[in-house]
């Protein structure tokens, strides 16, 4: 069995996670802004329309294994945890599938492809608590810079210097993922789970404990992302192409909540273990106060210099929506 890190402290750990969520969202940013000086609002439409699609299913189906295993005491778990991912993300990619050719076939290779993106990132998920608990999170902040920065560069040339179809950019984006995939995160999965022993968990088990997270999960993600399904039914393509676009100014903030997150996941652990209530509440108050005033103050900056950076980033048409982009930030301080 593997001992800790002494740098497996919650600081170190925060500050790991927040370089490796920043740069996640950094680079994911960018290659949206790519996309949207090289390609039409309608097909950046279609792009956010299936992510709207797509990402209630996947997110579901994440399960929090990855949270679920961190607060547990025992490393072996995780072969068990590792067994019912790969199912059940069978599971979910048999559902997106089927259910696409039920609502909108049209848009089934757009469905395959960031359906298998966010499968792929469940599965890292669950690796990056691997990481975590028996190393730090300074691995996971390197994949994730290693990744989606990769993914970045290939994507983003390609579109640039060759200007292909849209569809054929994002087999491009699929395809450096899945590489990259391979090479870094499932590589080092393999390595670290061969020094943690198997400590087997009934299937059974693990199904009663996550069902509610499903369930939990289905609803906040169609909540979230429901206006933009609405805005394709109700005002086309071009509607959600834009205000799906502002939506990921929200991400900003979402990946400094889940830095926090990530980071205090093992202290709610042992708080627990311990049956530390009070100190579990003081905790948990703590972490709230920080994601509300973390909204309070993106909402701010985007109130006082809003239309500046949206012109910078992608074109003058899109602050017309300004109105829009500050719900969606006073909307978002409320998740937070």
């Amino acid at each position: 069995m593997l001992k800790y890190k002494a740098t497996n402290g919650l600081k170190f750990n925060f500050i790991f996670a927040l370089l490796g969520n920043v740069g996640y969202a950094a680079f994911q940013f960018l290659l949206l802004t790519v996309f949207v000086r090289l390609y039409s609002t309608e097909e950046i439409g279609v792009f956010n329309y299936v992510g709207a699609f797509v990402l209630p299913i996947t997110l579901a189906f994440d399960l929090q294994l990855r949270s679920l295993y961190l607060t547990g005491t025992e490393e072996g778990h995780y072969h068990s945890y590792h067994r019912y991912r790969n199912r059940v993300n069978i599971f979910a990619f048999a559902v997106l599938l089927i259910s696409t050719q039920f609502t909108d076939s049209e848009y089934f290779w757009y469905v395959l492809i960031l359906g298998t993106m966010k499968l792929l990132e469940n599965q890292s998920n669950l690796y990056y608590g691997l990481f975590h608990k028996i190393e730090s999170t300074q691995r996971v902040a390197m994949s994730r810079w290693i990744k989606t920065g990769g993914t970045f560069v290939v994507t983003a040339m390609v579109g640039i210097l060759w200007k292909p179809d849209f569809l054929t950019l994002l087999w491009v984006y699929l395809g450096t993922n899945i590489l990259l995939f391979v090479a870094f995160d499932l590589r080092w999965a393999l390595q670290f789970g061969r020094k943690v022993a198997d400590v087997p968990t009934p299937i059974k088990h693990m199904i009663v404990l996550t069902i509610p997270m499903v369930i939990i999960a289905l609803i906040e993600k169609y909540y979230i992302n429901y206006p933009k399904l609405a805005l394709e039914q109700f005002f086309g393509l071009e509607a959600i192409g834009i205000v799906g676009t502002l939506y990921y100014f929200r991400m900003i903030g979402s990946q400094i909540v889940g830095s926090l997150s990530t980071a205090t996941q093992s202290r709610y652990g042992e708080l627990l273990k311990v049956k530390n209530y009070r100190g579990l509440d003081k905790f948990v108050a703590l972490n709230v106060a920080i994601g509300g005033g973390l909204g309070i103050g993106l909402t701010l900056v985007f109130w006082l210099f809003g239309e500046s950076i949206i012109t910078l980033l992608f074109t003058e048409a899109y602050t017309a929506y300004m109105d829009a982009l500050m719900l969606i930030l006073l909307a978002s301080t409320a998740g937070f």
